[in-house]
């Protein structure tokens, strides 16, 4: 895997990667699919700027959402660990409730508490520290938006290489599903997955969700 690949993989990890590479395919491919079976009436360069606005808009979108919720987060529990002597009784339970849903869920009870409790006799980092780590949160929140971009470049391809409009059509479908696909079989080592399984799983989640959204005015 390529160094531009892996810094993208490296930032976001692979969960988000498959997510918005998946909205991306699916966004695009609604309009695709759309204009196959004459819901939409445009040609092919119209087709391809609506495809870099939804995919452009919303990936910038998500963004943005994704760096200040996370921003958020981290702001909240640096101010909590700062704070905690006068954050009262609920310390301990504020903790059970953030970290839930996380790597903590699969340990004992007796060993999250050893966790809760390091962390509430712990010092906060220097604040310089915790403002240098915004530009991590800025790059995986980037990095999510490249992922959905990139989407757009086999859409691109096939409309402005491929003369026969029907044709180009197509090979957008046919490309973008078999992307999907070995996106979800590369991948599936970094999340604990078989290849084949998650890199169908991916496709046929793409197709589907698509084939759904197209027909039921998604």
């Amino acid at each position: 895997m390529n160094r531009p690949f892996h810094f993208i993989i490296r930032n976001a990890g692979p969960g988000l990667i498959i997510q918005e590479a998946l909205y991306g395919f699916i966004m695009a491919l609604i309009f695709v699919v759309a204009v196959g079976v004459g819901i939409l009436d445009v040609d092919r360069y119209t087709l391809l700027i609506m495809i870099l606005g939804m995919n452009l808009t919303w990936g910038a979108i998500d963004m943005v959402v994704f760096y200040f919720v996370d921003e958020g987060e981290h702001r909240m529990m640096y101010r909590f660990v700062r704070d905690r002597q006068s954050a009262g009784k609920d310390t301990r339970e504020f903790l059970r409730n953030h970290f839930d849903g996380t790597v903590l869920d699969s340990i004992s009870n007796e060993d999250k508490e050893r966790v809760y409790d390091i962390i509430l006799e712990s010092r906060p980092v220097d604040c310089k520290v915790y403002r240098s780590e915004r530009l991590d949160l800025f790059l995986s929140a980037f990095s999510c938006f490249v992922t959905t971009a990139l989407t757009v470049v086999p859409f691109m391809l096939c409309l402005l290489l491929i003369p026969n409009y029907d044709i180009a059509l197509l090979c957008c479908c046919i490309m973008s599903t078999i992307i999907m696909f070995f996106l979800g079989y590369k991948l599936a080592p970094c999340m604990n997955h078989d290849n084949l399984r998650l890199g169908l799983a991916v496709a046929l989640v793409g197709v589907l969700l698509t084939l759904i959204a197209t027909f039921t005015g998604g």
